[in-house]
C-alpha cells in the first residue's frame, strides 16, 4: 500500500471541510475531519496525524488555539497550519502564546485564499519543511547542537518508533534515518560497544533533557 500523510481538517463549517477534503484527497492525503476542538482531540489520538488544518473560529467551546496548545503536548511533531478569516491574529492568540517556540513553526492561512488551491498545497508544504519538536531551554548544551530533524527522529525514537516506522513518518528512508541517529550518537558522545545499547542510551538522554523521569 502507498504511504499517504495524514491531514486532519478541523473545522466547523460543513461545506468549507467538505471542499478541503475534495481537495487534499486528490492529492493523494489520507484525510480526516473533526468539527470542533474536543471531537479533535479524540480523532487526534485515533488518526494520529502528521498534519492539523485548523479553523481558529470553531464556534462556542474550545477555539482552534486551545486545540493548537493541547496538540503541541500530547503530538509536538504534528505541524500545523491555522485557517482564520481575521486579519487581526490578536483577537484569538495571546501574547503568551505568540512568545511560546512552537508557534514560530507554524503556519497561517488566510481563507480568502483559499480559493486557490496553491496557497493551500504551500502551506502545507511549508508546514511540512519545518521540525516542530523544541527541547526546554534547560537541555545540555550538547542537544543545541543537533539539528532539528535529528531532535524529531530522537523524539520519535524515544516514543518507540522503530527506524523503519520513523522513516515512514518522515517520508524518509530507513538508511537516511540511522544517518541522523549516528549524528547524535556522535554530537552526544554516546559510546559504542559490545556492552552499550547506543540508541537506548541516546533516548534516555533525550527524555532526561526534555525533563521525564528514566
Amino acid at each position: 500500500m502507498e504511504f499517504r500523510r495524514r491531514i486532519l481538517i478541523v473545522e466547523d463549517d460543513a461545506l468549507l471541510a467538505s471542499l478541503l477534503n475534495s481537495v487534499l484527497d486528490a492529492l493523494q492525503f489520507d484525510v480526516r475531519i473533526s468539527s470542533d476542538a474536543l471531537a479533535a482531540r479524540s480523532d487526534c489520538l485515533e488518526f494520529d496525524p502528521d498534519l492539523c488544518l485548523i479553523d481558529i473560529n470553531l464556534g462556542e467551546g474550545p477555539n482552534g488555539i486551545h486545540f493548537a496548545e493541547w496538540l503541541n503536548i500530547n503530538s509536538p511533531t504534528c505541524r500545523k497550519v491555522f485557517l482564520t478569516s481575521s486579519t487581526d491574529l490578536r483577537s484569538w492568540v495571546d501574547r503568551k502564546t505568540l512568545s511560546a517556540p512552537w508557534i514560530e513553526n507554524t503556519v497561517f492561512l488566510s481563507k480568502g485564499k483559499l480559493s486557490d488551491t496553491n496557497n493551500l498545497i504551500e502551506s502545507i508544504d511549508l508546514a511540512f519543511s519545518s521540525d516542530s519538536y523544541q527541547l526546554p531551554d534547560t537541555a545540555p548544551s550538547k542537544f543545541r547542537q543537533l539539528t532539528k530533524a535529528q531532535l524529531d527522529v530522537l523524539f520519535l525514537a524515544s516514543e518507540g518508533f522503530t527506524n523503519e516506522a520513523i522513516a515512514i513518518r518522515r517520508k524518509s528512508t530507513k538508511r537516511t534515518i540511522e544517518q541522523q541517529l549516528q549524528a547524535c550518537y556522535r554530537t552526544l558522545e554516546v559510546a559504542e560497544g559490545p556492552d552499550f545499547n547506543q540508541r537506548v542510551i541516546a533516548v534516555r538522554m533525550f527524555l532526561s533533557a526534555k525533563g521525564s523521569n528514566v
